[in-house]
């Protein structure tokens, strides 16, 4: 299940939005394989580029030019703000997706992410075989 930005204040859950990522021209995951499966197999016309973190550079994006990203919300040396930053930095202002678990509460996460990093389009992606 994909998910927006955070509700208005009056709703006290996270409500779901559908977002083409089957739209994408170019879809970019980092440290995020498992990703792979909500994707359809689209040959010629969408590009997929796996990349680690510690790859990424503004030339790699900028050659990537990506129409979303897609990366864990936690992984082992970084979290999902850290590459948002990063990403902004860089000067992405598309879709960033965190891949996560269901998680109680989520609509703070995307506060949370959407206040820090106010330039791109933050989402959950819940795993849930994760």
């Amino acid at each position: 299940m994909i998910l927006g930005h955070a509700p208005q204040e009056q709703h006290s859950g996270v409500e779901p939005v559908f977002h083409p990522l089957t739209g994408c021209r170019s879809v970019l995951l980092v440290d995020a394989s498992d990703a792979m499966r909500f994707l359809e197999a689209r040959p010629n016309r969408q590009s997929v580029v796996l990349t680690r973190m510690r790859h990424l550079t503004p030339a790699m994006l900028s050659s990537t030019n990506p129409d979303a990203v897609i990366a864990p919300l936690m992984a082992a040396d970084w979290d999902i703000v850290d590459l948002g930053l990063i990403l902004e930095a860089m000067g992405y202002r598309g879709d960033l997706f965190a891949l996560s678990r269901p998680l109680p509460h989520a609509e703070l996460i995307l506060r949370e992410l959407t206040a820090i990093c106010p330039r791109l389009s933050v989402h959950l992606l819940y795993d849930r075989q994760g």
